[in-house]
């Protein structure tokens, strides 16, 4: 079997996450009609390569990253029946987790420390559960 392949999906994956931030680094305050706090800078590096370093990009779904009225970034993921949600404060490297069944309106919360190994291990662990119920 040819790498080559595995190697370029990694590279892409690798690079939508960090394009994504790059992008986000562009806000200036008062990005939503004059409001809206702009994400800083060294708190999207390190969510960048936090990341890079822990979340496997080639086993499972990107999330899609967009900024918050409040300078944090939101991740979401759409994995139905579940729509999941991880607001991130850049500054602090901690994120509230929602996850919606959209079958059943059952909710879940948590709170997950991103500076912190088991955070990460439990939020792949959850999106890994979510994708797999998915697919």
């Amino acid at each position: 079997m040819n790498a080559e392949p595995l190697v370029i999906s990694r590279l892409k994956s690798l690079l939508d996450i960090g394009l994504r931030i790059e992008e986000l680094k562009l806000l200036k305050n008062g990005w939503l009609n004059g409001k809206g706090l702009a994400p800083v800078h060294d708190g999207l590096d390190r969510l960048a390569l936090a990341f890079d370093k822990n979340y496997p990009a080639d086993a499972l779904p990107l999330p899609h990253l967009y900024p918050t009225p409040e300078g944090r970034v939101r991740a979401e993921w759409s994995l139905h029946p579940n729509e999941i949600s991880l607001e991130i404060d850049v500054r602090s490297q901690k994120g509230s987790w929602h996850n919606l069944d959209l079958e059943n309106d059952a909710e879940d919360t948590q709170e997950v420390d991103l500076n912190q190994e088991t955070g990460w291990e439990w939020l792949v662990s959850q999106i890994r559960q979510h994708s797999e119920m998915n697919g």
